[in-house]
């Protein structure tokens, strides 16, 4: 799941990326032809023989700086808009993923100190000699009794009764950790089906958007541009 959602994080934010310098450019078009638009209608004033075709020239490409205007919304609106909402998704969904882990951890650590807490009770009911750094730290704190004075006896029973109140309130604390962290691994799993179904549908409509765009934007540049040919058609050819 990590895997898959963070490739598509990944992707679909290079998509935003290259997509937004698509739009870019669009919105540069758009100044270009509007300002071409407006020196080709003034040059039909002084270009008196061609000054109908000028003009229409002039208006068709004033029009289609309009086209390109709606094309670069359109395609904020309903590309880029549902691009930057999946990848916010994935960001979320990567930061679940990130509390499920740390809750497992959070499970795994309290459930390792639960049995080294049990096994040093047992250890002590039993009589037995601790080992490794249990050992020194034992050995330390028998120094520290037999200079107080503390019968050795006593002291074993109250540390097996204090370990066994810790390991009662480690238990709690292990079955609370348990529970959390089965109802995150179930967010988790809840979440990435939820998306598994509902993103091959909005990335149709996505997309299915921006293909409905670029062909309207298209079918107006037909029109505009065909509506000059006739007054280009009337100029007089030697």
């Amino acid at each position: 799941m990590r895997d898959t959602v963070g490739r598509l994080g990944d992707n679909l934010a290079r998509t935003q990326k290259l997509y937004m310098r698509v739009t870019k450019r669009q919105h540069d078009l758009q100044q270009a032809y509007e300002e071409l638009g407006t020196g080709l209608v003034d040059l039909g004033d002084i270009e008196t023989g061609m000054t109908m075709a000028l003009v229409e020239a002039g208006n068709a490409l004033k029009a289609h700086h309009l086209a390109v205007k709606r094309l670069a919304e359109q395609t904020e609106d309903l590309f880029l808009g549902e691009i930057d909402e999946y990848i916010s998704y994935c960001e979320a969904y990567l930061d679940l993923l990130r509390q499920r882990d740390q809750k497992q951890a959070e499970f795994e650590d309290l459930t390792e100190y639960l049995q080294q807490t049990a096994a040093e009770r047992d250890r002590l009911a039993n009589h037995q000699s601790a080992v490794g750094v249990s050992a020194v730290t034992n050995f330390i704190k028998g120094k520290v009794r037999d200079l107080r004075g503390v019968d050795p006896a006593i002291s074993r029973q109250q540390r097996i009764e204090n370990l066994g109140a810790r390991i009662g309130e480690l238990e709690a604390a292990v079955d609370a950790s348990r529970g959390d962290s089965a109802v995150f691994s179930e967010l988790v799993a809840e979440e990435y089906e939820v998306f598994g179904r509902i993103k091959q549908h909005d990335f149709k409509r996505a997309f299915g958007a921006l293909a409905s765009s670029h062909i309207e934007f298209y079918s107006r540049a037909v029109d505009i541009w065909r509506a000059v040919i006739p007054e280009l058609e009337k100029l007089p050819v030697d």
